[in-house]
């Protein structure tokens, strides 16, 4: 009986190692933590680098949702072209809402689409796996820089050259 109770407690002592060195292994394969800004991100700011396009192609073009042979909502945003398609057009889900307003984030559908949509226009985009904070930054930062450039002021009016001369 004594042996039979060593057995069941040195068991018991290989399951507990056993579940520790798997939530060990579970734990070191967690990529990044909440300081690693490039994989969480603090939405602070937009990598100097960034490309909209490589975005849009890998959170947004997969499965049936917005690449060019499948374009949920109308909306293709990877072919060329992708941001005049977009800008000043109204949305098809919610057909009060203009899918990029240049220069205005908040009021562009795309951005509030990956940030925090009304109930009554759908869910959150992506459905699977939610930018990170940075990521919606970059959506923001680049809605933000479509915004028409002030005109320039026209020259100011330095009179005809020969007022003021005498003949």
């Amino acid at each position: 009986m004594e042996r039979e109770s060593e057995r069941t407690s040195k068991a018991g002592i290989r399951r507990g190692r056993g579940v520790t060195c798997a939530l060990l292994g579970l734990l070191a394969a967690c990529v990044g933590d909440v300081s690693d800004p490039d994989r969480f991100g603090d939405g602070t700011y937009c990598p100097e680098d960034f490309e909209i396009e490589t975005l849009f192609e890998r959170r947004c073009a997969g499965g049936a949702c917005h690449g060019a042979d499948a374009v949920a909502g109308n909306l293709d945003l990877v072919s060329p072209g992708f941001a005049e398609r977009m800008i000043g057009v109204r949305s098809e889900i919610c057909d009060w809402a203009t899918l990029v307003v240049p220069g205005n984030a908040e009021e562009s559908f795309l951005y509030v689409k990956v940030t925090n949509p009304p109930l009554s226009c759908g869910e959150p985009m992506p459905p699977v796996g939610y930018l990170t904070n940075n990521e919606v930054r970059c959506v923001r930062d680049w809605i933000e820089s479509l915004a028409e450039p002030e005109p320039e002021a026209p020259p100011e009016d330095e009179g005809d050259a020969s007022e003021g001369e005498e003949p």
